[in-house]
């Protein structure tokens, strides 16, 4: 029973394990319909089963009810980015043409930079991009990627994760 629990990561656990416990527990209060189980593989699968189905007729039914009425608007992710995440200062991997065409067209909520000073033309020109992107928009998060800054990063482990190499 251990090893099948530690397969469940935190992602599976709050979006199926948790609301299937959830609505089996509301089926019972509220319509008398006795889901509730004493077995606990038992219960640990009845429980997952049923948050998959209701992540499922959320997906295939709720959400597209919900578009239709006009109650949700999804973000169309092919005019939008969440992340533009700049590895190096270097010419081949942000370029200020190219930096200045993704900022504009994308505008990505958050900007995650290298933490050194930029020692290319290319590298001082794109910071310097970056510097004029934050000031001119209120939403964006400009990031500086230090030794510091990713020191303070929680450990991938504590989201799930496994076979993490440090």
């Amino acid at each position: 029973m251990d090893k099948i629990i530690d397969k469940i990561s935190a992602y599976n656990i709050f979006t199926n394990l948790f609301p299937g416990v959830i609505y089996c527990f509301l089926a019972e209060k509220f319509f008398e319909i006795s889901l509730i189980q004493d077995n606990l593989l038992i219960a640990v699968f009845l429980y997952y089963f049923a948050g998959m189905v209701i992540s499922r007729f959320s997906s295939v039914v709720l959400e597209p009810l919900l578009k239709l009425t006009k109650f949700i608007k999804l973000a169309d992710y092919k005019k939008q980015i969440s992340t533009l995440h700049i590895t190096s200062w270097d010419q081949d991997h942000c370029s200020p043409g190219q930096l200045e065409q993704i900022l504009e067209k994308f505008k990505p909520g958050k900007v995650e930079y290298p933490g050194y000073i930029p020692h290319t033309d290319s590298g001082k020109e794109s910071l310097a991009i970056i510097k004029a992107y934050k000031a001119k928009r209120t939403t964006p998060t400009v990031i500086s990627v230090t030794p510091e800054y990713i020191d303070s990063l929680d450990c991938a482990s504590n989201y799930g994760y496994r076979n993490i190499i440090y």
